[in-house]
């Protein structure tokens, strides 16, 4: 290879894959990424000269540092009122517990005892008295006792949880910051190139920045 391959756009046009591997975002335009690189790459030395290498390590870096470089890209669709500094809702939730219980006694007795006795007397007339003579006599005698008693204790209880959940949406200037200093940052944040920020980041990690 001569000096010119040295460079990163000496190697591409060596070796137009060394850029396969690079993972970018999914809205970051691949073709615009690559023709804006070379560009400000065009004269800067590669750090790696054989191709296969870059090629790999470009893969791998890449990969790294995907995450961070989607993060940058999420901060760029945020919907947001510029001017605002509060902007949210809050949940206050507060559980209360209700008791109640009680214990319920009931009792009850009872006793008797019942007697009796009787007598029972056949008697029969003769065919020459008057008066009747016995001619049979039964005695009868019967007892009976009875007691009782019956208790309990009956309880009841019960236990429930209320919880009672109140959002509140905040949204407006508190004061914190004026309203013209946030349009100045909101004006800084709209010059934020995720574009820029990755060649920036390839230049870091892959030239010599030797000028």
């Amino acid at each position: 290879m001569n000096k010119a391959t040295l460079s990163i756009l000496g190697i591409y046009n060596f070796r137009p894959d060394i850029f396969d591997t690079l993972q970018l975002p999914a809205f970051v335009n691949r073709d615009a990424l690559l023709v804006e690189l070379l560009a400000q790459c065009a004269e800067l030395e590669s750090l790696y000269t054989e191709p296969d290498t870059l090629k790999t390590i470009i893969g791998a870096w890449s990969k790294r540092r995907l995450w961070s470089w989607e993060k940058l890209a999420d901060t760029l669709t945020l919907k947001y009122n510029p001017i605002w500094n509060v902007d949210g809702t809050e949940t206050e939730t507060i559980t209360r517990s209700l008791n109640a219980s009680g214990t319920e006694k009931s009792s009850a007795s009872s006793s008797g005892q019942t007697n009796g006795s009787g007598e029972e007397l056949r008697s029969s007339f003769g065919y020459n008295s008057a008066d009747p003579e016995p001619a049979e006599k039964t005695e009868r005698t019967s007892s009976a006792n009875s007691t009782g008693k019956t208790s309990g204790d009956v309880a009841t209880g019960q236990k429930e949880d209320e919880t009672i959940t109140t959002e509140k949406t905040r949204g407006g200037n508190i004061g914190i910051t004026m309203t013209q200093t946030m349009i100045q940052m909101e004006r800084e944040v709209s010059e934020f190139d995720i574009y820029q920020y990755i060649i920036d980041d390839f230049k870091g990690r892959f030239c010599l920045l030797l000028y």
